[in-house]
């Protein structure tokens, strides 16, 4: 076997790496189905626990998440270090505005991003150490891993501080919620834009092998047609590939993508409205702290998708290459 079939091997492998590597990413990847709103309108701290009782008197119990963010901030350790950073004051659940486990049972205190700590602490990762802003203490929490600076506490609810934000567990219950609460809402982003995006990336790859096998097939076929024993069982098989590789494709296909009927024919141009209206809105919308920490889960698969697709179709042109 000469070094270009090696090669073509090689690629096949790093493809079959790639691919199972962005799958295992996107399996782990949380929290769906969050979606923000930017307010026009913003609110103070001291409505949330209103909002709280109008959730409960309407029997519902949609977890939710007040916030806004400030920018260039200055918050201090003890031994006198400044970092310049924005600080996201929040009432409610915090752990909703990111897309990744924070696993706090306190909330008290307060969240930082790796890079502010290490400016602030050096070398020690600053857990459990306190932090000041504004002349007062907060103990930290929890360290983030965001690409900007970045600071989250809760908000006391006797600040006079606006609330600029809602972000929401379930954006399939945002309607609902923005009558409850006579919310008027600028603009919404929804954080399964990123993870859709990932999943067709990682969909191409075992798409692209099917087509490439199917067709190795179909010549198979073609070539067999005047034999009529061997051309039917390659029909067969060709057919039993196709049907096989089409209920398997539809495990790495998001579930909003799949249609409950499939004879409801105006499915797939309803679904992909709507995901081209996500979709520039969540482009066109300005990226807060949480958007920008909501994105980078996505990344990684997404990349990895893309590098499994280059070294598949790559080896597909090394085999057909002929001398």
């Amino acid at each position: 076997m000469n070094l270009r079939k090696w090669t073509a091997f090689g690629l096949l492998a790093a493809a079959l790496f790639f691919w199972q590597a962005g799958c295992h990413l996107l399996n782990r990847f949380p929290q769906e189905q969050a979606v923000s709103m930017k307010l026009e309108k913003g609110l103070p701290a001291a409505s949330y626990e209103e909002m709280i009782r109008t959730e409960s008197q309407a029997g519902l119990a949609v977890p939710f998440v007040l916030w806004t963010q400030l920018e260039a901030q200055s918050i201090f350790s003890f031994s006198g270090r400044e970092a310049q950073t924005a600080v996201i004051p929040a009432c409610g659940d915090i752990q909703l505005l990111f897309s990744f486990p924070l696993a706090l049972e306190d909330q008290t205190g307060v969240l930082i991003d790796r890079n502010t700590a290490h400016t602030l602490f050096g070398a020690a990762d600053g857990m459990g150490a306190e932090i000041i802003y504004h002349e007062k203490r907060y103990k930290i929490r929890g360290l983030l891993d965001c690409p900007l600076p970045t600071a989250v506490f809760q908000a006391d609810s006797l600040q006079e501080i606006t609330l600029d934000h809602v972000t929401l567990a379930n954006g399939k219950q945002i309607q609902p919620f923005i009558m409850r609460h006579h919310l008027n809402p600028i603009h919404t982003t929804k954080n399964m834009i990123w993870k859709q995006l990932a999943s067709f990336i990682c969909f191409l790859p075992p798409a692209f092998g099917t087509l490439w096998i199917g067709s190795i097939l179909l010549k198979a076929v073609w070539k067999a047609r005047k034999k009529p024993v061997p051309e039917t069982i390659a029909s067969l098989g060709l057919l039993f590939f196709v049907f096989l590789c089409f209920f398997a494709l539809l495990n790495f296909l998001p579930a909003q993508w799949i249609p409950s009927r499939w004879s409801n024919l105006s499915f797939w141009p309803q679904a992909f409205s709507v995901w081209k209206r996500d979709t520039l809105e969540w482009i066109s919308s300005p990226k807060y702290r949480p958007d920008l920490t909501a994105m980078l889960p996505g990344k990684v698969p997404f990349y990895c998708g893309i590098f499994s697709c280059i070294s598949l179709l790559t080896a597909g042109q090394l085999f057909s290459f002929k001398k």
